[in-house]
C-alpha cells in the first residue's frame, strides 16, 4: 500500500487532469506509480458519482473509462449490501439467543454469553481473538517483577 493521499494532492490531481496531463505525467509529479494514479482517478470518479454527478460527467472529469467505473460501482454496491446483510443476520442471531436465555440458570447464561461473543468475533474479522486462559497464565508467568 502506498502513501496516503491528502485532499490537496487529490485536488492537484483533478487540476492536472483538467489541464490535460496524462497519468504518466501525474505519476512523475506525485512520485507514485501509474497504477496508484489510475486507482485514485477511479476513486475520485466514484466519489463524484456519489456526490450527484452523472457517470459520464465523473468519467470526463477524471479521465477514466465509463464501463470500468460502472463495473467498479456495481462491485462496491454489492459489497456494501453483503456487509449490511451479514450485520442484519448477526443481529437476528444475537436477538434470538438473548430472547431464549433461561432465567435463574447461571451456566446457561454463561454459555449464551460465550455464544454471543463468538458471533460478535465472527461478524468482525478485524477483532482480535480472545486470549485463552492458558495463554494468559503463561504470559503472567513470563513477566518477572523485581
Amino acid at each position: 500500500m502506498g502513501k496516503a493521499w491528502s485532499t490537496d494532492d487529490e485536488n492537484q490531481l483533478i487540476r492536472m487532469l483538467a489541464e490535460g496531463a496524462s497519468s504518466d505525467t501525474c505519476a512523475t509529479e506525485f512520485k507514485r506509480s501509474i497504477g496508484g494514479i489510475r486507482s485514485r482517478q477511479y476513486e475520485l470518479a466514484y466519489r463524484f458519482v456519489e456526490d450527484g454527478k452523472t457517470l459520464s460527467e465523473a468519467c470526463q472529469i477524471m479521465k477514466v473509462n465509463e464501463e470500468m467505473l460502472a463495473k467498479s460501482i456495481r462491485s462496491r454496491t454489492a459489497s456494501k449490501e453483503a456487509r449490511l446483510n451479514k450485520k442484519k443476520d448477526t443481529s437476528t442471531q444475537i436477538t434470538t439467543i438473548v430472547n431464549n436465555v433461561q432465567p435463574n440458570t447461571e451456566l446457561s447464561l454463561l454459555v449464551e454469553i460465550r455464544d454471543l461473543l463468538k458471533l460478535l468475533v465472527a461478524s468482525n474479522p478485524s477483532t482480535p481473538s480472545p486470549v485463552t486462559h492458558a495463554s494468559a497464565s503463561e504470559a503472567r508467568r513470563s513477566v518477572h517483577v523485581e
